[in-house]
């Protein structure tokens, strides 16, 4: 089979992801993006598909492919050029952590779940999912209505849940007191929260016994608030998967009383210079 793209090489599109069908001689193992190796799906062994998200413009980039050594193979190139009219995939918002699972059963089987509810695809590579330590690699695509799982140890997380689709593997457990979880959009010396959490293990947070994860409610309302998390006993976990728990919750006030400390000792004084109660 020769390498080319199987059908226009130069196109015009209002998806901001480019799903490519390539044909691949039998002697290339890997196909590359730019010169790097680029993670693809394969249909057979002389063809695959590859998945490139499109930035606003045009988009210029070469496919290629690499024999077993590692070296770029002989008549193995591929210009293509995405002219992508549609407006730019927005990070805030787009994404929700859906599912912490911080005591499991198994050791090392914890476990975060992001899901991607906007309709745009994006590239996240360089992103990180703070709390955890990972940072997602070149090749990191999540499309519209995804969803990722990662883990702490994957064969824990095997051992637990079977076949389930894996995504990475982050390098911190996850403590049981209580931690805040945020997926950073890295934007020269600062980030963009794309989604942000901070996760309890005692009320107004449900509850998590071994085993159990916590799942988001309603995934288009706010996850910042302890309402919007249930545990299931029956289901138990869902990674991969909708929640068991998911319903359709009545819109959050968008004021609240957030804290009250009803007998104070120390801190803001009233006018007689006491410690007095505050909201």
């Amino acid at each position: 089979a020769p390498f080319a793209v199987l059908g226009a090489a130069a196109f015009e599109t209002t998806n901001n992801l480019a799903i490519l069908t390539l044909s691949v001689p039998i002697g290339i193992v890997s196909v590359t993006l730019n010169a790097q190796v680029y993670p693809v799906s394969w249909i057979n062994t002389t063809s695959c598909l590859v998945r490139v998200p499109l930035n606003p413009g045009l988009n210029k980039f070469t496919l290629g492919g690499q024999d077993r050594a590692g070296q770029p193979a002989a008549d193995a190139s591929q210009l293509i050029l995405a002219n992508y009219s549609g407006p730019p995939a927005e990070p805030a918002g787009a994404f929700i952590i859906s599912e912490i699972l911080f005591a499991p059963e198994i050791p090392g089987a914890q476990f975060v779940e992001l899901v991607n509810r906007s309709p745009f695809s994006f590239d996240l590579e360089g992103w990180q999912l703070e709390g955890t330590g990972f940072t997602f690699p070149f090749g990191s695509i999540i499309t519209n209505g995804q969803r990722l799982v990662l883990t702490r140890d994957r064969d824990a997380f095997r051992a637990a849940y079977g076949s389930v689709p894996l995504f990475g593997v982050f390098n911190r457990t996850l403590p049981s007191g209580g931690q805040r979880l945020a997926l950073l959009k890295p934007e020269g010396t600062s980030n963009t929260i794309a989604a942000a959490v901070r996760y309890e293990s005692g009320a107004p947070w449900p509850a998590a016994a071994p085993g159990l994860s916590l799942q988001v409610i309603d995934l288009t309302q706010d996850n910042g608030r302890a309402a919007n998390w249930a545990v299931d006993a029956g289901a138990r976990s869902t990674p991969g998967a909708p929640n068991s728990v998911a319903a359709v919750l009545a819109p959050f006030d968008p004021i609240w009383l957030n804290e009250v400390q009803v007998e104070s000792v120390a801190g803001t004084v009233d006018n007689w210079g006491e410690p007095s109660p505050w909201i």
